[in-house]
């Protein structure tokens, strides 16, 4: 049983929990998968004033937690909770944004998904720069460059090298800031 995400929007709780119980595993990759595609395609920015985009990539993110909610699947729950924390962190909602990022990244180490752990730090590690968590910004990052530099993965190495950069300019540590 297939359906439309667009669709999923205009159901209420009770409906998605009776929708949820229809759905096969291979499906929710599907769904999810189409809820991802459709933020990402708002090319969503911080410091962009709130639009009918953003609160439409909101309104997906609230989707994924409550199919995610009504599922046994941690793995949709990580998922919901990296979505909501994206969507967040792009409108500005900062404090609630690390909320969702702790959440996911809890998750995810508990189901052992490392790359995913390690990636999602990139946007908790942007998300406490933001509100000021400088040291906690900088444990974070480590912790996911080591991951990065394990694995080989240069891309997320280099986008957390960004978000460092940046850090150690706003600390006023200038030559710190240009190493990276």
């Amino acid at each position: 049983m297939t359906l439309d995400v667009t669709n999923l929007l205009e159901k209420d709780d009770r409906a998605l929990e009776q929708y949820v119980r229809t759905v096969e595993d291979r499906e929710f990759e599907a769904l999810f998968g189409q809820m991802w595609n459709n933020i990402r395609q708002m090319q969503l920015f911080g410091g962009q004033a709130q639009s009918a985009a953003s609160s439409e990539a909101l309104a997906f993110a609230r989707l994924a937690l409550s199919v995610a909610s009504h599922s046994n699947s941690q793995t949709l729950r990580a998922e919901a909770h990296r979505m909501m924390a994206y969507v967040l962190n792009a409108n500005e909602q900062y404090e609630q944004a690390i909320l969702h990022y702790m959440e996911a990244i809890m998750l995810l180490e508990q189901s052992g998904e490392l790359h995913k752990v390690a990636r999602t730090r990139l946007g908790l590690v942007s998300a406490l720069f933001m509100t000021g968590r400088y040291e906690q910004a900088l444990e974070e990052g480590r912790r996911a460059d080591e991951w990065f530099i394990k694995s080989g993965d240069h891309d997320g190495h280099a986008r957390l090298c960004v978000n460092l950069g940046n850090l150690h300019h706003r600390l006023d540590q200038h030559a710190k800031a240009v190493e990276y």
